[in-house]
């Protein structure tokens, strides 16, 4: 009970005082069936999204914190109101300041409650199209949470004091499960504090000590690594939301100090597949977690699981290999075919993102039939003619773009995915912004 649950740069949280401000805040909030949980830092997330679970509300996790999408969760929720910690200065909904609410040292008991209670709202990446809502039980995020938890101590060498450390925001499916809800099952600590540059991850590593785990996404670690800061700090390392580079890796095994676990999962069934590092190899194949049962029905893999409502059909093509391991091949739309050829978004993307030249970019599929490829690309020095140049000796010559454009940013959110509607607006702007100069090291949605 007196253990420490959250760890920031002011000090220690335990658990007993975790629950007493869960306690006192639950006495405070609205009477309304649905709570948009809008907390930035995780220890006000997780007193947020627990004190709403203890009034039996439900939590709404909006896929990312832009204006837009409180004016749409809006219309969807009308009933709802929404839960901040003052950073919030405009809402089409009621808005709860939590920040005011301080702890209640009387009160520290471990709520009990029901498995079947709607425990929070999430939503799907959007990378492929719209973002689709998905509600989740308090029974099935614990379940999963305990299975996480066992994976972690199983592949792991985790020591007495383990510590979290992500740039992974609790409000994304990933985020939620590995920065918040598997230290409720278990005795991993929280960092709560910004790790928006690579200078906050590197001081947020020497603050919670050596037997750190640093949860992050392909996209941010490639931004840690390449800002050549020495993240031999880095104990054991987690990555998930989208596939890692075998290059990178690599890379990342010979920096850090110790083990490498890429997580697969979805939106919908949350975690259940990961693939690590065994003497210092990179493993080529996904195992799916033991509570899980995985079926190939007309070319379609179907998850299913204890807590799971119903089976998962995914949305990834699969490949089996012979010892019941599997390898991601990509999504019907991954799969581009130009002049007769055939080839791999994902593959040309992870070329790309190899130059040195490119901090960021990505490969966009032809507009029309029968079209070329459109890169667009954030670069530290140079134009897009290096990038043209750069290409042209590392893929096939139908695939080279029509045309690199050199932009300010990419609009990626929190986990560095890049939403369809996003990239749509970005190109049917009337002007897209040019080279400015900034230094693109942030971690941040528009990295």
């Amino acid at each position: 009970m007196h253990r420490p649950m959250f760890l920031t740069e002011k000090g220690e949280i335990s658990t007993a005082d975790f629950l007493s401000h869960v306690a006192a805040l639950a006495e405070r909030l609205p009477d309304k069936p649905y709570a948009i949980n809008y907390c930035e830092n995780h220890y006000e997330f997780a007193v947020t999204f627990f004190a709403v679970l203890l009034r039996g509300q439900c939590n709404v996790l909006l896929p990312g914190h832009q204006a837009g999408l409180l004016k749409g969760a809006a219309r969807q929720f009308s009933d709802a109101y929404v839960v901040n910690a003052g950073s919030l200065n405009e809402s089409p909904l009621p808005v709860f300041d939590m920040s005011g609410v301080k702890r209640n040292s009387g009160n520290t008991l471990v709520p009990l409650l029901p498995a079947d209670q709607l425990a929070a709202i999430v939503y799907t990446s959007g990378t492929t199209g719209i973002s689709k809502s998905i509600e989740k039980t308090v029974g099935s995020l614990f379940y999963g949470a305990k299975i996480n938890s066992g994976v972690l101590h199983e592949s792991l060498s985790l020591g007495r004091n383990p510590a979290i450390v992500a740039t992974a925001p609790p409000w994304h499916m990933y985020g939620l499960e590995w920065s918040l809800l598997v230290s409720c099952v278990s005795d991993i600590a929280i960092f709560s504090g910004s790790t928006l540059f690579p200078g906050d991850v590197i001081a947020a590593l020497k603050l919670v000590g050596e037997d750190n785990c640093f949860v992050s996404t392909p996209h941010h670690l490639r931004a840690l690594y390449r800002s050549g800061m020495d993240i031999s700090l880095v104990r054991h390392l987690l990555s998930a939301t989208a596939p890692l580079n075998d290059s990178l890796a690599m890379d990342l095994l010979d920096s850090i100090r110790g083990d490498l676990l890429e997580i697969y999962g979805c939106s919908e069934a949350g975690s259940f597949a990961c693939r690590s590092s065994v003497a210092a190899e990179w493993q080529q194949y996904f195992r799916c977690f033991a509570e899980f049962t995985m079926i190939e029905e007309d070319g379609a893999a179907i998850l299913s699981a204890p807590h799971l409502a119903h089976p998962v059909k995914l949305a990834d093509e699969l490949c089996f290999s012979e010892n019941g391991g599997f390898s991601i091949v990509g999504r019907d739309s991954d799969l581009i075919k130009v002049a007769g050829k055939r080839a791999s978004l994902a593959d040309l993307n992870a070329t790309l993102l190899s130059l040195e030249s490119v901090v960021d970019g990505v490969v966009l599929p032809p507009q029309t039939e029968g079209g070329r490829l459109l890169i667009l690309v954030v670069l530290q020095d140079g134009d897009a003619a290096i990038v043209e140049k750069a290409l042209a000796g590392l893929i096939e010559q139908s695939f080279l773009p029509r045309r690199v454009r050199q932009v300010d940013a990419l609009p990626r959110d929190e986990t560095g995915k890049l939403k369809q509607v996003a990239l749509q607006a970005l190109l049917q702007a009337e002007a897209v912004p040019v080279k400015s100069g900034k230094t693109q090291d942030e971690f941040s949605g528009l990295a």
